[in-house]
């Protein structure tokens, strides 16, 4: 009886940090980004089985800046924060942030 406690307890305690890591979103702040797709190109490598870098298979998706403009950087619908392209900017354009707390520029109002 205390042995099944333990797994249901130490298992409820699991589902509770899955959870609370899923409750977290990848907020931009494009104002400096350079285009040069490492957040892409991880997302792609660490989100397929296939292990492979294929900017058509990453959720977040980079579009070049034209004349002057800065890159557009987007996530697309399939796209579960999980992370992984805040951890391979090193630009300080993708953070992490709680769901329904304000991050990036405008909440330093």
């Amino acid at each position: 009886m205390n042995w099944s406690f333990r797994v249901s307890s130490a298992v409820q305690q699991e589902s509770h940090e899955v959870t609370k890591l899923m409750k977290r979103q990848v907020v931009i702040s494009p104002d400096h980004c350079t285009g040069c797709l490492r957040c892409a190109l991880a997302c792609s490598y660490f989100t397929t089985k296939e292990r492979e870098f294929n900017l058509s298979k990453a959720r977040i998706k980079v579009l070049p800046g034209w004349q002057q403009r800065d890159p557009e950087v987007s996530l697309d619908g399939e796209c579960n924060h999980c992370g992984i392209c805040v951890e391979y900017c090193e630009f300080g354009v993708l953070s992490r942030a709680e769901t329904g707390t304000r991050a990036g520029p405008e909440s330093s109002e």
